[in-house]
């Protein structure tokens, strides 16, 4: 705060008006790169272009997202969660799932937008917390990062199988790399 105060002052005893300090301050924000709604433009038309490459195509529903489906029309239908339907997660992703069954009728086109909504808000929440400590264009390559990666997510064919030993020893690997590099004070190679 008291930086801000002495740097006005001082600039306006060098000469400078104070309509050329607001503008030099826009030049100097906009040679960072683009601005916000450049960014968020630019995401929303790669959601929009890997939604419809993708459309009706993410997971199998009788090994991924079946349970979720059953689950939300059986709360629908008024069952109770916990008591009634075994459920693992928090339930207010199946409740949200179950109200919009009510409303828009219990299909895989509803879930499917219901999904979409919920990606559009991860997304925009993601991009809001990564404006407050980044750059825009950085803020966006880190949320379409997260947009690829969420969208191409493979599924698991049978999540009880046991790893084999290649990917075990890939495990430990990144658990030695996520150690090393997360310490307080991290190895350094000189």
């Amino acid at each position: 705060m008291s930086a801000t105060l002495q740097s006005e002052p001082a600039l306006a005893s060098a000469g400078v008006p104070a309509d050329q300090q607001t503008s030099k301050e826009t030049e100097q924000s906009s040679m960072r790169g683009p601005g916000d709604r450049l960014v968020i433009a630019v995401l929303a038309a790669c959601f929009a272009a890997i939604t419809a490459l993708t459309w009706r195509k993410w997971g199998v529903p009788e090994l991924d997202a079946g349970a979720e489906l059953t689950t939300a029309d059986l709360v629908k239908h008024g069952a109770l969660v916990y008591r009634d339907v075994r459920y693992y997660y928090g339930p207010l992703g199946l409740y949200s799932l179950a109200l919009s069954f009510k409303i828009f009728g219990t299909s895989f086109t509803t879930a499917y937008i219901f999904g979409l909504g919920q990606a559009v808000a991860i997304l925009a929440a993601f991009y809001a917390l990564a404006r407050q400590w980044l750059v825009p264009l950085t803020a966006g390559l880190s949320t379409a990062l997260l947009l690829a990666i969420g969208f191409r997510h493979p599924p698991l064919l049978n999540q009880w199988e046991k790893l084999d030993h290649p990917r075990l020893a890939w495990a430990a690997v990144a658990v030695m790399i996520f150690i090393l590099c997360f310490m307080p004070m991290p190895v350094m190679l000189r």
